[in-house]
This record gives structure tokens, sequence and C-alpha cells, in this order.
């Protein structure tokens, strides 16, 4: 697992005004899959199976 703070170095938006900074705080979550995972096998790891 690893954790990374990039709103300053990767803004959606140009940090001008209060709205773009609130954009801007936000948290992205991505997931990474073994190659030889099949669908059949994310489908029960999304409905928890």
């Amino acid at each position: 697992m690893k954790a990374e703070g990039r709103g300053e170095s990767h803004p959606l938006v140009p940090n001008t005004s209060a709205e773009n900074r609130a954009r801007n705080r936000r948290v992205e979550i991505t997931l990474l899959v073994a190659p030889d995972a099949t669908q059949a096998e994310l489908n029960g790891l999304a409905r928890g199976n």
C-alpha cells in the first residue's frame, strides 16, 4: 500500500479561488489487479464474496 499527496503538484484546476482549491483537495484510489485475475474473480471481490 502506498499513500501519496499530489494535490499541489497535480491540481485538477488552478488554485485561484476557494472553489477551485476545494476541487483540488481530493482522494484518488487506484486498484491494481494481478494480470491473471479473471473478470469473474473481480466481480466476486466487488460483491464481497
